[in-house]
């Protein structure tokens, strides 16, 4: 039985030899060729020899460990072998057989007849369904657990041991909402509301091992970051568990400074400054109780404190609309001015059908010119520009969306609201009320992950082409009655 569960491993291989996906020589793929012949002759024992003692540069493959798993497995080291595909899930996070082949060496495990075991092997099978909801072997795994659950083998293990879940299948990008208060008002913003509510702080001591196995942390909310009075007690926190360029912030940028800027040096892995004009004349009239002036001079007092490295990850964003999209070209020559090598083009998204003529819907033959020309104006002064534009975008699949697996909102009250900031008002559970695993592991998010059930998720932004008016509405204002009507209309409409 094993042999074929190795099956799909070598014909993985032999393809992506086929295809060109791995850059391998032919004397590489000679060997790949005698691995495959002693695997396919049972003799596993001869195959795992060929393997280790393979060139170093292919030995870092993933294939390379992927097949020296499978075949640890055939010759029952299941140690060995869980330990290879927990390595090669960190290379392939969305391969679901990974995930599968981990769950059977649990289940096969007789000494681990544990709630434990079961908890992880189940976390594992549901985590296969939800990237491979088609896959045969992972429901029979499940069912046979419900049977075994149901005839009474499992036993009890520790409190805690139920929730030590494999480091690999927590987010990769966890977003903490410090605050979702904001100091300023600005034109694009739908909230009525800025008064907000902040994060209890001791709250974020409950992160810890979500913070250590995350390769990015996000502080960006509903809500301006550096306004939260403790924000350099969580950066220091944070620095506490993890020692790379971790930090990723939005800003409106008015309360960036020098001392922000050593405070964050050598840790940025993106930092997005979302100012939105070229002109001081549009930012004072769409950024309300902030000043152009004072706002550029505080970003180029920041960028003076952080490194090189540092200013290679700095973005300034722009969301156009009607009133502010003329002034691109110019926001181009503004980073160029100071020294910010990346510009990002968001449109805006109607929170309301009122606030609809604000949308680029209305402009989109001009805005596509002024794209046209900034971006041949980026190239001359050597600046990233990335932007959408109109008649160039077919619909991609919502299920190539990763967020449901790779990213994890929360925000201050320590509500989970979904997997992105497109998602709109939705709950997954409270992860300062119970605990983080609870929430990421809880059946509601396997749910999401599996189905993408939610009325946003089905309406995706990124995943919408741009000429769909889909694609420039928020999440809440798309579920209701009104917005259906408004789309009638506007399909009708010469």
């Amino acid at each position: 039985m094993k042999l074929n569960h190795v099956f799909k491993s070598v014909t993985s291989t032999l393809d992506s030899i086929s295809q060109g996906e791995e850059n391998f020589e032919y004397r590489d793929i000679y060997n790949y060729l005698l691995i495959v012949a002693s695997t396919f002759g049972c003799n596993f024992s001869r195959a795992l020899d060929l393997l280790n003692n393979s060139e170093p540069a292919l030995q870092d493959s993933a294939l390379h460990k992927q097949l020296k798993a499978d075949v640890l497995y055939c010759l029952h080291d299941e140690d060995a072998a869980l330990e290879m595909y927990v390595e090669v899930a960190g290379i392939k996070p969305n391969d679901a057989y990974l995930f599968l082949q981990m769950a059977r060496i649990l289940i096969g495990r007789e000494k681990y007849e544990t709630k434990r075991k079961f908890v992880n092997a189940r976390k594992l099978l549901n985590h296969s369904l939800a990237l491979a909801p088609e896959e045969y072997h992972a429901k029979k795994l499940l069912e046979e657990l419900q049977h075994f659950e149901s005839c009474g083998y499992v036993h009890e293990a520790s409190q805690t041991a139920a929730t030590d879940f494999p480091l690999f299948l927590y987010p990769k990008t966890l977003f903490i909402f410090l605050t979702t208060r904001c100091n300023i008002r600005c034109r694009i913003c739908a909230r009525d509301n800025h008064s907000g509510i902040d994060l209890d702080f001791p709250n974020i001591y409950k992160l810890e091992k979500a913070i250590r196995y995350a390769e990015i942390i996000d502080l960006t909310g509903w809500g301006e970051c550096f306004i939260y009075s403790k924000i350099k007690d969580v950066l220091h926190y944070i620095y506490s568990i993890k020692s790379d360029r971790c930090m990723q912030i939005t800003t409106n940028g008015t309360l960036l400074s020098a001392e922000f800027g050593g405070l964050l040096a050598g840790r940025i892995h993106r930092l997005t400054i979302s100012l939105n004009a070229a002109t001081a004349e549009t930012y004072n009239r769409d950024m309300k109780y902030s000043n152009f002036s004072s706002t550029i001079d505080n970003i180029k007092a920041f960028i003076e404190n952080v490194d090189e490295l540092d200013r290679k990850n700095i973005t300034l964003h722009f969301v156009a609309h009607t009133g502010n999209f003329r002034e691109i070209s110019e926001f181009v020559s503004l980073a160029k001015e100071l020294g910010i090598p990346t510009i990002s083009i968001g449109n805006f998204l109607s929170a309301s059908i009122q606030d609809s003529e604000m949308t680029l819907l209305h402009v989109k033959n001009e805005y596509n010119e002024i794209i046209t020309i900034s971006e041949k104006i980026a190239v001359e002064a050597g600046i990233n520009f990335s932007a959408r534009k109109f008649g160039y975008e077919t619909i991609k699949p919502v299920q190539d969306c990763k967020d449901p697996f790779d990213s994890c909102f929360i925000l201050p009250d320590g509500e989970v609201g979904g997997p992105c900031c497109f998602s709109g008002t939705y709950s997954l559970g409270n992860v300062y009320e119970s605990c983080f695993e609870d929430v990421w592991f809880s059946e509601k998010y396997e749910r999401l992950r599996r189905t993408r059930h939610l009325e946003a998720c089905r309406h995706c932004v990124p995943f919408t082409p741009f000429d769909d008016v889909e694609c420039h509405f928020s999440g809440e204002i798309k579920k209701t009655d009104e917005f259906s009507n408004y789309k009638q209309l506007v399909k009708h409409s010469p």
